[in-house]
Order: structure tokens, then sequence, then C-alpha cells
């Protein structure tokens, strides 16, 4: 198996396909970064997802950890029916209203705000508390009932999470992050 397929393996186990049933296993379709693409914020797109995380109830740490693991902040990733920087599913985004250009297609502050609306959504449909860590990040977004499934789901977050920490295209966000809660 090919780094990328199992990427998109370990996406579609870790995300799910967002109807609480285990996900299909469609061919490997994985639209990845072009090289040379920045996936790296400004402060004002840091910004807009510290507000926007906070309108949604959640905490802007634990998100930011999330899109670390998920995609390492690239907007236009896609794995199957999962887009942009959270993978969250296209039934998910239908749900909170999004009608537009392929979801991918945005740049991160225009998939932020949608993102915190996807959230806002599972959580209020699940009668849930905001997540604690990425873990509870991605049982939320990947919307499993099965227990098996969804502990497996959290267990490889859980990892991914411990490994995307260390990087520091992570370790540059945080921090400005952390600039952007320090001046609020």
């Amino acid at each position: 198996m090919e780094g990328g397929e199992l990427l998109v393996l370990l996406l579609l186990l870790a995300w799910g396909n967002g109807d609480g049933e285990e996900p299909e296993r469609p061919a490997p379709v994985k639209r990845t970064p072009q090289k040379g693409a920045s996936n790296t914020w400004s402060e004002d797109t840091m910004r807009i997802f510290e507000q926007q995380m906070r309108s949604a109830g959640v905490d802007a740490r634990v998100v930011l950890l999330g899109i670390a693991a998920a995609t390492a902040f690239h907007p236009e990733t896609e794995v199957g029916n999962r887009k942009g920087l959270l993978q969250v599913s296209t039934e998910q985004l239908d749900a909170v209203g999004y009608r537009g250009v392929p979801f991918e297609q945005l740049d991160a502050p225009n998939q932020i705000p949608w993102i915190g609306r996807v959230l806002a959504f599972r959580m209020a449909e699940t009668g849930g508390a905001a997540p604690k860590d990425v873990p509870e990040l991605a049982s939320l977004v990947s919307g499993f009932s099965d227990k098996q499934i969804d502990a497996y789901v959290r267990k490889e977050a859980a990892k991914r999470a411990a490994s995307a920490e260390r990087t520091t295209i992570y370790q540059h966000h945080k921090q400005l992050l952390e600039q952007v809660l320090a001046t609020r």
C-alpha cells in the first residue's frame, strides 16, 4: 500500500463519513495540496478562527490540533466525501446550509465559519458538550454510532494528534493562536 493510500484509509477510518455508519470503501481519491502551496495562516485568519470557534462554543486549541492532525492546515484536502481543513462531510455542510463552490476550493478564512457551524450543529444534534480533546472532536465530526468504530476513531485521532503536536507547522499556529488569545 502506497503512503498516500494509507493516509486516505486512515482519514476515512478516523473521521468517518458523517452518517453514523461505517464508511464505504471507495477507491482512494485524495486531492493533495499542490507542491509549494502555503498552509500557514495569517494573524487575521487566526483571529477569524478564534472568534468562530468561540461563537460555536468550542475550544479553539482543541480544534486547531484537530486540524493539524487531519490535514496539516491544508484547506484543499479532500478524501471521499470529507472536505477541507477538518474533513467535514458534505452531508454536514448541507445540514448547516452550505451552498457554493466545492468546499475544499475555499481558502481557510472562508472555511472556518462553516466549520464552526458544523461543530455547533453536531453538538446540538448529539446533545453533547464541546469536545475536550482531539479524540472527542474526531468522534463528534465522524458521527459513528457503533461503539467499536467510535473507539477506533478516538484511538487513531489521539495518535495523529500526538504526532501533529510535534510538527513545526502546528507549533507555529499554536503560538499564533496564543498571541491572538492574549490580545482578545
